[in-house]
């Protein structure tokens, strides 16, 4: 009897150890799984950076975003994204010429469970120029005035030529080139090595019909024979008249002096005296480089 009883005191005594046992490593996974949905130790490996442009860090499907963070002597900035990359041309308040430790950590939805952040890397914070958006009235091309930039970059590109010029002003005047069917862009430059110059605008194709004004003055030298064409454009041909007769298309170059376009011909086979009409007028180039108006008459010396 007294055997039974031992028997069945062990038994028990089995079944509440195996009991206690359960109910101890059913807390233990209780606190574990707690422990996990409230906190996750995962941390991101260092950020990576491309060509100043922007910064990604390794995908986590188990957060529902991204923090990067940018420390430097004087600021402390952290941006949030739904991806894992961010541009710098999204971030605002970096310092062009700083000096940042960046690092990202991963964003949960619970309270307390986001990542730790990660390693730092050191970047040195260059920032591009705001592109120029283009408009054009009265043959006068203009942008908006870009912060941080010194001048602008201007392209003019034809079917069988490119221009490339710089101006300090956010406007360009067509009537500084030959009419012509043209396509333009312009770009923004720092002397700040920190700003990068901006992309390229988007392209401005236009056809530009240049109207020539009569030059200011003629005169002939009837010495040499000279004559000497004053005016305020420059022009590559002239159309010069003696007597009743016009000759078309001389080609010239001229020289600059005081603003002024400076053209000097030689008209030493031609038959002149103070009685002769001597004329000139910039020739009819194409149909966008075009001269309507009359002869300036020159003065014989």
């Amino acid at each position: 009897m007294e055997e039974k009883e031992a028997k069945t005191f062990d038994r028990k005594k089995l079944w509440l150890t195996v009991i206690v046992s359960v109910l101890f490593a059913g807390v233990i996974i209780a606190v574990v799984l707690t422990f996990l949905l409230f906190y996750n130790s995962e941390v991101p490996n260092k950020v990576e950076q491309r060509d100043n442009t922007y910064f990604y860090v390794e995908a986590n499907n188990n957060y529902k975003s991204y923090r990067f963070k940018f420390e430097s002597e004087d600021q402390t900035l952290t941006f949030d994204s739904q991806s894992n990359i961010i541009y710098v041309k999204d971030m605002d308040g970096l310092i062009a010429g700083s000096k940042y430790q960046v690092s990202a950590c991963y964003i949960s939805e619970k309270e307390n469970a986001s990542s730790e952040y990660s390693e730092p890397i050191t970047w040195t914070c260059y920032l591009r120029l705001e592109t120029p958006m283009l408009f054009i009235e009265d043959d006068i091309i203009t942008w908006q005035e870009i912060d941080n930039a010194s001048y602008y970059n201007v392209q003019i590109i034809s079917s069988n030529d490119t221009i490339l010029t710089q101006t300090q002003s956010a406007s360009f005047d067509l009537n500084n080139i030959s009419g012509g069917q043209y396509e333009i862009f312009v770009s923004a430059v720092s002397d700040n090595e920190y700003y990068q110059e901006s992309n390229l605008s988007k392209s401005l194709k236009i056809d530009f019909c240049k109207y020539f004004e009569p030059f200011t003055s003629a005169t002939v030298n009837l010495e040499n024979k000279i004559l000497t064409i004053i005016g305020e454009q420059e022009i590559s041909k002239i159309d010069i008249k003696i007597g009743l007769v016009t000759y078309k298309d001389f080609v010239v170059k001229p020289t600059l002096e005081d603003g002024k376009y400076i053209y000097n011909i030689s008209l030493r086979d031609f038959e002149i005296d103070n009685e002769t009409f001597v004329g000139a007028r910039p020739s009819n180039i194409d149909q966008y480089n075009i001269y309507n108006g009359e002869f300036t008459q020159a003065i014989i010396q």
